[in-house]
């Protein structure tokens, strides 16, 4: 998934942050960033919808376990981020 918009990538640390901070600061807003892509995938018609997973590293990795946290319809995250 790409939660900052297509084409939007940052080249520095301080862009990475400047990307990062509007979730980190609004987590609801994450949350249906996040509720939208699992949405979007279960919808496509090669997906099946009741074997979806997530991973992430770093921020991927905290969207991940705002995933868990927040009971999106994801039945598979790597043990490390279920607890």
């Amino acid at each position: 998934m790409d939660p900052f918009g297509k084409g939007v990538s940052g080249s520095s640390r301080q862009e990475f942050d400047a990307l990062m901070r509007p979730f980190l600061e609004d987590r609801d807003m994450l949350a249906d960033r996040l509720s939208a892509v699992v949405a979007t995938g279960a919808g496509l018609s090669e997906v099946d919808a009741s074997r979806i997973a997530a991973i992430g590293f770093c921020f991927g990795g905290l969207c991940v376990l705002d995933m868990a946290r927040t009971g999106a319809p994801v039945t598979g995250y790597p043990p490390s981020t279920a607890c």
